[in-house]
């Protein structure tokens, strides 16, 4: 066992070795790769899943609660044969490489859609539901048919996406459903694929995939705009499975039972269902998000059934933890054959962090080791883990067959990669592929890290912002907005869901944040004075500070598709409220501190 900075050991994980190559070139820029090869592996991802798929047979597949609240499913026979089935449906009806919009939470058609139009040498692009449901006017929506210029669509959002049905109609766009009559209008019932013969060739045609050729359309976050079309090819997607199992593979479980809520129209998502689909593991689809009052449905799935990795983003082991804390059945369950905790989306706290390891090592003796998983859409799942046991929360280090370089930036570094799993550029931006991609190669991620210690680069990088968070004062001094905003959340501790800071050019820095129920503008303001006594300069302390009413509006592209608050667009939807707080003689809904 390692021992753990809290005293106890951790639990036997079977990480891969750190065997890290670093090197520093004279202008400070440095590389980190792992000396450790990426295993050979077979580039067609859809081949691999077929041929688990007919070795695991009547064993669990895909499993969900049906409307008696009972677990219900697919063994790996029915799921290949379904596959199978709407794989030449859509073959039978569909030019080559068209591609096949997919709308809706995790499900049992989402599933057998997107793998069947792997399997048809089809383009299955996932859209998130929200894509359907906000609307008129249906502005991103839109702008997904533009870009993408879909043949057919599954429409998976119930009769609150009738307009959207109607959208995609006017656009010439088939429409398939499991619910037809709830849409209206001429849609396919989703039936009618399953029943289609199953030719005898099936997995010939499987075989002959072109893995370098396009296999789905993957939609970024859109924390900057309106999202990027990232094209994955099935070879990216095996590549990127390859180093995860070669990295965290031994520890994650993904051949024995998972219960997983990450959408599949996400990266992290889709990834884990191709791992568990690949490895023979049974996927249960839970039902629960990480907010507040859906949470329920996980803690219930958790509490019945043992897994061997828990993923998560941090505001869901915040309330998992929580839970934890005071659920003596779940903590019995959750920690029986619990090997890892794997973070992603977003830095988790230290403070969640300890909290997790003071529950696993009261239930069971031992820490788990936490391991965060750095990735984005374009580089098709995480690339950069920490694979070793420590209470340090961090990025972690490059898998086998990635590159990393950390180029210089103030103080800290830009995050840059390469690698077989990562994307050529986006669909349609000319311009902006030019701005991607840097003379060596490199994906510029516009993410920046920082290092553990600069003494020993094996300890691996800290999570330190986004390039697009940073702005300057009037001074010409920077603002390290992912960072201070982190700090300023932490230190209201619940009494602000989300703020935005302002802005580039101005005199002294400000803040405007959404409080929570019954949290009022002084006490807002007084945390935020205490805070400031902590900081050193004006690019770290708050001037003023005022509160948001209205929460963020998606129809005003002021939430990306993940929920996350773009603060480009509520500081330019707000400007009577902005300018407020720029004025000699702010009125009483500012405080100056």
């Amino acid at each position: 066992m390692t021992p753990a900075i809290s005293g106890a050991s951790f639990r036997a994980a079977n990480f891969m070795p750190v065997d890290l190559d670093a090197q520093t070139s004279d202008d400070g820029v440095i590389t980190l790769r792992s000396r450790i090869p990426l295993s050979a592996h077979d580039a067609n991802l859809a081949r691999t899943i077929a041929r688990r798929a007919t070795e695991k047979g009547d064993a669990p597949a895909l499993l969900w609660r049906d409307h008696h609240d009972t677990w219900v499913g697919l063994s790996y026979r029915d799921l290949k044969r379904e596959v199978d089935s709407t794989a030449a449906w859509l073959r039978r009806r569909l030019s080559s490489r068209s591609v096949v919009l997919i709308i809706g939470e995790n499900a049992r058609a989402t599933a057998v859609m997107t793998l069947a139009a792997h399997a048809a040498n089809m383009i299955a692009a996932p859209v998130g539901p929200m894509y359907a449901l906000i609307g008129p006017p249906h502005a991103r929506l839109l702008h997904v048919i533009r870009k993408q210029k879909p043949t057919l669509a599954l429409l998976e959002c119930g009769p609150l996406s009738a307009s959207a049905a109607e959208v995609l109609r006017d656009h010439g766009v088939q429409i398939v459903s499991t619910d037809p009559e709830g849409l209206g209008g001429e849609v396919t019932p989703f039936a009618d694929l399953l029943r289609e013969p199953v030719p005898a060739d099936a997995d010939a045609l499987i075989a002959s995939l072109d893995v370098d050729a396009a296999a789905q359309y993957v939609l970024t976050s859109g924390s900057s705009g309106l999202p990027k079309v990232v094209p994955q090819s099935l070879r990216m997607m095996a590549a990127s499975l390859a180093q995860q199992t070669d990295t965290i593979g031994g520890v994650a479980g993904w051949d024995q039972e998972m219960i997983e809520w990450g959408p599949w129209h996400h990266t992290a998502g889709a990834a884990t269902l191709r791992a568990c689909m690949a490895s023979g593991g049974t996927f249960y689809i839970d039902a629960g998000k990480p907010l507040p009052n859906l949470f329920g449905p996980s803690i219930r799935n958790l509490r019945e059934i043992p897994i061997a990795k828990m993923h998560n983003g941090p505001s869901g082991y915040a309330l998992l933890v929580e839970a934890l804390e005071t659920d003596h059945e779940l903590r019995e369950t959750f920690f029986k054959s619990l090997k890892i905790l794997v973070s992603g989306g977003a830095a988790l706290s230290q403070q969640v962090f300890d909290r997790l390891q003071k529950v696993a090592v009261a239930e069971t003796g031992y820490s788990v080791p936490c391991v965060n998983g750095y990735g984005m859409t374009e580089t098709v799942g995480a690339c950069v883990y920490t694979h070793w046991p420590t209470e340090k929360v961090g990025l972690g280090l490059p898998s086998p067959g990635v590159t990393v370089k950390l180029v210089p930036y103030g103080e800290y570094y830009e995050i840059r990669l390469k690698g077989p799993n990562i994307a050529s550029g986006y669909i349609d931006e000319p311009d902006h592929n030019a701005k991607t991609f840097d003379d060596d190669g490199f994906f510029k991620t516009g993410d920046l890290a920082r290092l553990v210690d600069p003494q020993d680069i094996s300890k691996g990088l800290l999570y330190a912002g986004r390039t697009s968070e940073e702005f300057k004062l009037s001074n010409a001094t920077w603002v390290s907005g992912g960072l201070l905003r982190e700090g300023l959340l932490k230190a209201l501790n619940g009494k602000a869901s989300d703020l935005v800071l302002a802005d580039d050019g101005w005199p002294f820095l400000c803040a405007l944040a959404w409080p929570t129920p019954g949290t009022s503008l002084d006490e807002v303001a007084d945390v935020i004075r205490q805070f400031n006594g902590s900081q050193h300069g004006a690019a770290s302390r708050v001037a003023r500070v005022t509160l948001l009413k209205a929460a963020p509006d998606p129809l005003k592209n002021e939430l990306t598709d993940k929920g996350t608050v773009i603060r480009r667009a509520i500081l330019d939807n707000r400007k009577q409220q902005v300018a407020e707080l720029l004025s000699d003689n702010p009125g009483d809904e500012v405080r100056i501190l």
